[in-house]
């Protein structure tokens, strides 16, 4: 199977995330957010994500592949492991008619390096994006000098897939999937002590 087969099976089941919450600065209240990518995996329309993504949120919403924009909530997450689930509004996709799809999931224990991969997601908030590389190590631990952005931290309990397919900003809570089309790994770039994307 090659990649012109496998995409289809997860593109249309991408979505790009919009993240709101509420700060201070200065004693002045203000509305920030940023954006992500998703990956909707079930009929119920649950979206597996990044917790640095969505997991701080105080308003989420969902673009589908139809640009059709949805109402989403958090229904559970994990930092250590940079991992979130979202749903999206049941009644609201039902009113606005929309048919969901949803992308299969493969077993990460069977990846191997030098196995071919395609990422997807939105980056920098712009439409669906493909890029591809190969798995550059399948169990990857991460040093204390290493963090996941927003002052998230992962422990060395936890393996990390390392891939070569270029995660740009926006990329992050996307599908990393096989020839096959089916997900392996939610993508999330690693940020350098002095900020910025050091290529994993």
């Amino acid at each position: 199977i090659n990649s012109r087969s496998a995409v289809p099976r997860v593109y249309p089941a991408t979505v790009r995330v919009e993240a709101r919450k509420t700060e201070y600065f200065a004693g002045q209240k203000k509305h920030v957010g940023g954006f992500g990518s998703g990956v909707i995996f079930d009929a119920e329309g649950h979206i597996l994500t990044n917790y640095h993504v969505a997991g701080r949120a105080q308003e989420l919403s969902c673009t589908l592949i139809n640009k059709e924009r949805v109402k989403a909530k958090l229904i559970g997450g994990d930092p250590w492991t940079d991992l979130a689930v979202i749903q999206l509004d049941m009644d609201e996709v039902r009113e606005k008619d929309i048919a969901l799809t949803w992308a299969p999931f493969g077993d990460s224990d069977h990846i191997a390096e030098g196995d071919m991969v395609l990422a997807i997601g939105s980056p920098f908030g712009l439409s669906r994006s493909i890029s591809n590389g190969i798995i550059s190590c399948h169990d990857r631990i991460l040093s204390d000098a290493m963090d996941l952005g927003g002052g998230l931290e992962t422990g060395l309990f936890n393996t990390w897939i390392q891939t070569d397919a270029a995660i740009n900003p926006g990329n992050s809570g996307g599908a990393l999937f096989n020839m096959n089309g089916e997900v392996v790994g939610i993508n999330t770039a690693i940020i350098s002590p002095s900020g910025g994307s050091i290529g994993i």
